[in-house]
């Protein structure tokens, strides 16, 4: 997972693309926040 803003959103959009057409229409999105704590 990673933050919307870090990526593009062709590639997975693609991806996603295909394994719906695989599963049959089963692919579930869920947005993440993308947060990250520096620890330390």
């Amino acid at each position: 997972m990673s933050a919307a803003t870090s990526r593009l959103p062709g590639p997975p959009a693609i991806s996603l693309a295909q394994v719906d057409q695989m599963g049959g229409g089963r692919v579930e999105l869920g947005p993440g926040s993308g947060w990250y704590e520096q620890l330390g």
